[in-house]
């Protein structure tokens, strides 16, 4: 990283100038840069703010890093630099005098006298465009197999089979407690029909899960109205545990033939009751036989 001076700022993006060229680059970590300021740059974002003498400093320190006593080897730095192969880009090196000066003042009509001269090799660094543009066009292609159809029934483009590829890690994470060792362990079953009869039911359990978050997201979507989640707060992304914990204390009471709910709902549970679509008799009513 180099210090680079801000020439320009527009909102949480400015322009920054260094080694001959100006790049916009990200303000996030420092929002309050102003033009003229130093700073340094890694991946396209400002990481720290410089004061001058700081990046007067670092400038001088990387110059010296590239110095060479004899012109030579200077030009022999250089070429080798130049004939590294880069895809991407080109590198092109030149050859700067450095001359260091003796003190004090000149003699009238007398030149300044040199008490050593060093030779710093400058590299400037050109992006490849066609390569370039080759690379983007290459990395953003995809390589799918599927057996969906492209027409008629089940039918999907390729934008939907890609969206859903995509997407299978969130399905891969609702079995993730399935292969906890802490789960799989505690589960002892004595035969195998068994052992698919659990599986059937945690499935089907699962199945129910998503339906109950898919109704609930779907309501705010369709209502615009966020759900009381956490700590009472909105919720955009109501899911199925935020419901479970709100009729955790729930409890329906049998009295001889009626049913009856051991404290009236409060507000919140009516409303995520609503949002599923449910009505309270639910919890009243008589299960059907069978």
């Amino acid at each position: 990283m180099a210090p680079a001076r801000v020439v320009s700022v527009d909102g949480s993006i400015c322009q920054v100038e260094l080694g001959g060229r100006i790049d916009p680059v990200s303000m996030i970590l420092e929002p309050d840069l102003q033009v003229g300021d130093w700073v340094l740059v890694n991946s396209g974002t400002v990481v720290r703010r410089l004061e001058p003498d700081q990046a007067e400093e670092m400038t001088q320190a990387l110059a010296t890093m590239f110095e060479m006593a004899d012109e030579a080897d200077a030009k022999a730095a250089a070429r080798a630099w130049a004939s590294q192969a880069s895809r991407y880009h080109d590198l092109s090196c030149a050859i700067e005098p450095r001359y260091t000066y003796a003190r004090g003042r000149p003699k009238k009509d007398q030149p300044r006298q040199i008490t050593q001269i060093r030779y710093g090799v400058s590299c400037h660094l050109e992006q490849k465009a066609s390569a370039l543009e080759q690379m983007k066009t290459e990395a953003g292609c995809f390589v799918l197999l599927t057996n969906v159809a492209k027409e008629g029934e089940g039918a999907a483009d390729a934008k939907e089979i890609l969206s859903l590829y995509k997407e299978q890690h969130a399905v891969e994470q609702n079995f993730a407690f399935l292969k906890d060792p802490a789960v799989v362990n505690a589960i002892f079953l004595k035969s195998e029909e068994r052992i698919e009869a659990l599986g059937l039911i945690l499935l089907i359990s699962l199945l129910i899960w998503r339906l109950i978050e898919r109704t609930l997201r779907k309501h705010v979507e369709k209502t615009g109205r966020p759900l009381t989640g956490w700590d009472n707060k909105p919720t955009t992304s109501p899911t199925a545990l935020m419901i479970t914990s709100k009729f955790k204390k729930t409890t329906i009471i049998r009295i001889g033939s009626q049913r009856r709910l051991n404290r009236p709902l409060n507000p919140v549970q009516r409303e995520w009751l609503e949002a599923l679509g449910l009505k309270l008799a639910m919890f009243t009513a008589q299960p059907r036989a069978g």
